[in-house]
């Protein structure tokens, strides 16, 4: 019983390290893999919407920046994994996807 609770702790321990990463990923790349499941590809979200009429269109660039990094409500945040120059990018889609 140890050595399996031993395994199931290396396990989870390493799968921070077995997530994509999104280093040399494009900013929609990483849209869409980091925020597509909720918010969909274009935006419309699955329980959140981000593009245009949403509340996040009445955001100021900084809140959804934050939003972005430390999370908000059931959103976790990205800013472990995420650079402030992707975090930028990513407030900048969103922004696009407001204004098609």
């Amino acid at each position: 019983m140890r050595r399996f609770t031993a395994l199931l702790l290396a396990v989870f321990i390493s799968l921070p390290a077995c997530a994509p990463s999104d280093e040399g990923r494009s900013i929609e790349g990483i849209f869409v893999l980091r925020c597509g499941a909720c918010h969909r590809a274009d935006g419309s979200g699955v329980g959140a919407s981000l593009g245009p009429g949403s509340p996040a269109a009445t955001m100021p660039d900084a809140e959804i920046a934050t939003a972005i990094r430390d999370g908000r409500g059931t959103m976790r945040g990205f800013g472990n994994r995420l650079s402030d120059e992707q975090i930028d990018g990513l407030v900048a889609y969103i922004r696009a996807l407001q204004n098609p």
